[in-house]
């Protein structure tokens, strides 16, 4: 005896993705796209088979374009704005790289000095 649709586990499917999903604990359910004001529906294999002559069961859900949509994200445009934290530090920096290669500078010219005795 096939269930109407609406009524078992079948009818509680209003999307294809779960209505098809093989799951062993439920119903074999189809869902199936109709013409008309009919629409698409989740029904059990059964009641499927029987209105096989006016309706298309589907068998992938990315195929229906009313059930399945997706909007692609798109990251929201950055305003770049002036960060004076980087800045000072981006000069702390040179400047203290400057001091240190003058040291090191310093120190291996002093080394470096000769002592001529008259």
């Amino acid at each position: 005896m096939s269930e109407p649709s609406g009524e078992g586990i079948c009818g509680n499917f209003s999307d294809c993705t779960s209505c098809i999903t093989k799951d062993s604990s439920l119903a074999d359910c189809n869902w199936i796209k109709c013409g008309g004001d009919k629409g698409e529906m989740c029904v059990n294999k059964t009641e499927a088979a029987a209105k096989n002559d006016t309706c298309e069961i589907v068998e992938n859900c990315s195929c229906t374009s009313a059930t399945v949509t997706s909007t692609p994200s798109t990251p929201a445009p950055r305003k770049s704005t002036f960060d004076a934290a980087s800045f000072i530090g981006g000069i702390v920096l040179v400047l203290g790289l400057q001091a240190v290669i003058f040291f090191l500078y310093k120190f291996c010219k002093s080394k470096d000095r000769n002592y001529h005795t008259l």
